[in-house]
């Protein structure tokens, strides 16, 4: 019987340039072109599938975290009767919920767990998993998630301690998926004066551009979608969130209300970016969420590492959340945090603060006037 003729083949390890003759007869056909150049390929690939499930655990965490902040800071909100800030953290819980559920998803999928099994633990049937979540767009929705996160480049602040170097290359963080992703730039030299530079600051149109930017990612509508809501072309939406164009009052208002947003979050940010001096001591506070809010509306010890642990987390709790108005110091190293220009901001400072303090004497007097009457009767 004649011998059958021989194929050659590419070796199946991808790093080999090798070729692999196979010669058809039974049992399992040869794969790699020598024992050892398998066991390496194997090695290598046990190795990377644990690289895998590390970065795809510690993902996981992550966005847990985020989600367990936002629904603690929600409790908070909703006991001291702030259903706004609990309704903004709830729209941002929800979209981290979406991200915590990819991420659950592509774990499952990496352990070997079978389709049937993940879309019953999802109540839905494994055509709808397969169809809704399969596994290019799972990645391809955590890869922009990450994308979104390092797309800020934070301001360099005075700092309490020296600031972590920045990672290189060679030990950058990696997608869950496997994939490296770009390294965090590294910070500057901190800043010593009273205002940074304008090189290191974001201008006034740019950060309502960013801010408008991250209410219409955050809301999931399309730029048709938004504009037919807001009364204009998709075109121009896209050079408004662009920052090619600083919209009037009445499409930002629209737009902020379509994207179930507070507008007098956005007033100051629209004031500033169109040069209209904002003096009103109850803009303050709304100034101050419309930099969170155009910083992608980072965690309170987010924020303190941005400010190079300048403040604390209760600082800039306070600052989020509360109606005190605090140093100067306190606000202005909170407004650098994000970008901002301080100089913007202490007009607003200057006049919550001395209505802050006109209903000081106020109190105090009427205390007295109490006091005065309880001696008499």
């Amino acid at each position: 019987m004649p011998p059958k003729d021989p194929l050659s083949i590419r070796c199946f390890n991808p790093s080999c340039p090798n070729t692999v003759t196979q010669v058809k007869k039974s049992g399992r056909p040869r794969q790699y072109c020598s024992e050892a150049c398998g066991k390496a390929y194997r090695k290598n690939r046990d190795v990377r599938s644990a690289q895998v499930s590390r970065d795809q655990a510690a993902y996981t965490r992550e966005v847990a975290d985020e989600v367990a902040r936002q629904v603690a800071v929600c409790l908070g909100a909703a006991r001291t009767c702030d259903p706004l800030t609990a309704l903004r953290q709830v729209v941002q819980a929800e979209k981290n919920f979406g991200d915590l559920k990819d991420a659950l998803v592509q774990q499952a999928r990496h352990q070997g767990m079978k389709s049937a099994c993940i879309a019953e633990a999802m109540s839905i049937s494994p055509y709808k998993l397969s169809r809704g979540m399969s596994t290019p767009s799972v990645t391809r929705r955590i890869e922009n998630r990450y994308k979104a996160r390092n797309s800020e480049t934070a301001l360099p602040l005075p700092s309490r301690t020296t600031p972590p170097p920045a990672p290189s290359q060679a030990t950058a963080p990696r997608f869950p998926s496997g994939r490296s992703f770009p390294p965090t730039p590294a910070p500057t030299s901190p800043v010593s004066n009273e205002a940074s530079t304008p090189a290191e600051e974001a201008k006034p149109a740019d950060t309502l551009a960013r801010a408008l930017t991250h209410l219409q990612r955050t809301s999931d509508k399309t730029l048709r979608a938004l504009a037919g809501e807001s009364g204009v072309s998709a075109s121009y939406v896209s050079r408004i969130l662009s920052g090619g164009r600083c919209p009037s009052w009445k499409i930002t208002q629209q737009i902020a209300l379509s994207c179930r947003a507070d507008p007098a979050e956005l007033k100051p940010l629209w004031d500033a970016a169109r040069g209209h001096p904002i003096v009103q001591a109850d803009t303050f506070h709304p100034a101050l969420r419309g930099l969170h809010l155009a910083a992608s509306c980072p965690e309170p010890d987010t924020i303190r590492r941005l400010s190079h642990n300048a403040l604390t987390v209760d600082e800039i709790t306070m600052l989020l959340h509360g109606q005190q108005v605090p140093d100067w110091q306190v606000v202005r190293h909170f407004v650098g945090a994000l970008r901002g220009r301080p100089e913007t901001v202490r007009p607003l400072w200057k006049a919550a603060r001395h209505a802050a303090l006109a209903v000081q004497p106020t109190e105090s007097t009427a205390s007295a006037s109490v006091g005065s009457a309880s001696e008499t009767l």
